[in-house]
């Protein structure tokens, strides 16, 4: 892509709230619902989404689309990056070889699409960051799509890692990891309720949001290692499986998880 993401910086919103939400895949609908259900306000608080804002669900490009919206933000996710990667391969003159490789995660909503439509997924992807930083004094939020890589010992190493590549091949190598990484996953105890592994708290940030990994085992509820919440829990299941969710599905089963980023233990 003609640009690269890096960070964006954010301060803490003085207004309303700050709130952090799950891997979206095409659920604009259900997410209209649930942002109804917690009564966001869209002239004060603000939403940040771990990313993973396309495929597998019913409204992927108005799913896209909420970067439009002022008080919606979000982080580049695997999917949001090979739906650009297939635009791309759709109207470039590349190799056979070359597109089959760039046709990764492939989704049927990308076939039907226009020059014009596919122009604008690129560009709005492009311009996503993968690394979110939320400041408020002493305290730091940080949000990246899978994983803030083991091999770093702080934020601000971490930070200065990214802030630093600078070849087309270091940004490939990089990201990869940022995008697709699941090494927390593998943990003894993890995914688990609340789990907390002090070995795997990363220093220099209050709080690191995550999206990517299902913990299926631990009934779809979000998940936490050290200071590292990961809170991709299956929204895009309620399309696949026709079910909506109630009261009586929040704790369990697939949902759509959003939390307050200075008291994430509790989902709203």
């Amino acid at each position: 892509m003609e640009q690269w993401p890096g960070i964006m910086r954010l301060r803490r919103n003085e207004c309303g709230r700050d709130l952090i939400v799950g891997d979206l895949h095409g659920m604009r609908e259900l997410l209209e619902t649930e942002l109804e259900r917690i009564e966001f306000d869209k002239s004060r608080d603000r939403l940040i989404c771990v990313g993973d804002l396309v495929d597998r669900g019913p409204d992927s490009l108005g799913t896209l689309r909420l970067l439009s919206e002022p008080w919606f933000v979000s982080v580049m996710g695997n999917h949001d990056f090979a739906a650009a990667l297939n635009c791309m391969a759709m109207r470039a003159p590349v190799s056979a070889e070359g597109y089959m490789q760039m046709r990764i995660l492939s989704e049927p909503w990308l076939l039907g699409l226009g020059t014009v439509e596919e122009r604008e997924i690129v560009d709005r992807v492009s311009r996503l960051p993968l690394v979110i930083e939320i400041s408020a004094g002493r305290d730091i939020a940080g949000v990246v799509h899978a994983e803030v890589p083991p091999a770093f010992s702080s934020w601000e190493s971490f930070i200065e890692w990214v802030e630093r590549q600078s070849s087309e091949q270091e940004k490939r190598d990089w990201s990869a990891q940022l995008l697709w990484g699941r090494s927390y996953a593998s943990l003894e105890g993890a995914p688990g309720p609340a789990h907390s592994h002090g070995t795997v708290l990363l220093p220099g940030v209050t709080s690191l949001f995550h999206g990517h990994t299902i913990a299926i085992e631990n009934g779809f509820r979000p998940w936490c290692v050290g200071n590292r919440h990961h809170i991709d829990t299956g929204a895009y299941l309620l399309h696949a499986t026709g079910q909506s969710p109630t009261s009586s599905t929040r704790s369990e089963g697939p949902q759509l998880t959003i939390m307050d980023i200075w008291n994430p233990g509790h989902p709203l």
